[in-house]
């Protein structure tokens, strides 16, 4: 996995738990608001709103450190080396330009492409009732 489509999944990821722990946290209000009760009452009346702000504050949590650490390996200092230019040291905005805003090269390899056999592949090994087996072409032979 390329690290610019980790560090986009894991910050959306991020932004996706607040989002519903910032909803979450709406709903219980509303529903104090409308019921003129405390924060424990409401958190009765609607429990699923208690389980998902729990859910969601300790994958935030979690997320959110995993961001922060992801943003701080683009820092600038933390790719110098000693007695040694960086080549890819170019400043953490432009670090992170090119991370999130750059196209991703294709892949070099042809996923569809159908396998070509070669001489290696004629023979199969196996292991049948705890003996060893080579399967050819021609019928099995034992080893």
């Amino acid at each position: 996995m390329k690290i610019q489509s980790l560090c986009l999944f894991v910050s959306s990821t991020t932004v996706l738990c607040l989002y519903i722990f910032a909803f979450t946290w709406i709903n219980i209000m509303s529903i104090m608001k409308s019921y003129h009760c405390h924060l424990w009452k409401a958190l009765v009346k609607s429990p699923v709103s208690g389980i998902l702000i729990l859910y969601t504050f300790a994958a935030t949590w979690f997320l959110g450190d995993l961001t922060a650490f992801h943003l701080y390996l683009f820092a600038p200092t933390r790719y110098r080396y000693i007695n040694t230019t960086n080549t890819y040291n170019r400043g953490l905005a432009r670090n992170m330009w090119e991370t999130f805003c750059s196209e991703v090269p294709e892949s070099k390899n042809n996923f569809r492409a159908k396998v070509k056999e070669d001489s290696l592949s004629i023979f199969n090994a196996s292991l049948s009732m705890g003996r060893g087996i080579i399967e050819s072409r021609n019928g099995q032979e034992k080893l």
